[in-house]
């Protein structure tokens, strides 16, 4: 099984490659729907990590403590003290072992989504009986359960 900072490299790697930098925020909602579209087709969990319901999103916690750095700002290569600090260089990116098909699933979520804002993503995350909805309680980082965001891709049709 995966880890989900792979799932983030995947995602980072294809935002390098076309130009279209992502905050910490879109990473999340897009790994969100990566896992659910896994969840879908195969029936168990993409990674082993589980979202949890966090007010703007639902958020996986190694993702976000990885990504706080840049805060509402994109993930790409940036400045530091003048000189240009590369994410490949400092492990925000890095090769996988990832089979084909789940590559070309994650590449099919980042193609069909990369243009859709990320306020957008986080309120498509967070619809009426979603799994964040069931989940979610102010104040608390509950866990979003796995058997209700397989049976809600398997339910819905997203893009």
């Amino acid at each position: 099984m995966l880890l989900a900072e792979d799932v983030a490299s995947k995602f980072l790697e294809f935002s390098m490659r076309d130009a279209k930098y992502i905050t910490p925020l879109k990473l999340q909602t897009l790994m969100y729907f990566a896992y659910g579209m896994y969840a879908k087709n195969h029936e168990k969990p993409l990674f082993d990590e589980c979202f949890q319901a966090w007010k703007n999103a639902p958020v996986l916690r190694t993702i976000f403590h990885k990504f706080k750095f840049f805060g509402r700002e994109n993930i790409k290569d940036y400045g530091n003290n003048g000189r240009i600090v590369n994410l490949k260089e400092h492990g925000f990116i890095f090769e996988t072992q990832m089979d084909k098909e789940t590559e070309e699933l994650i590449e099919y979520v980042w193609n069909e989504l990369k243009d859709v804002g990320v306020k957008k993503l986080s309120d498509w995350t967070r619809l009426n009986n979603s799994p964040w909805q069931k989940s979610y309680e102010e104040n608390k980082n509950n866990p979003i359960n796995f058997k209700e965001v397989k049976d809600y891709f398997t339910r819905i049709l997203l893009f």
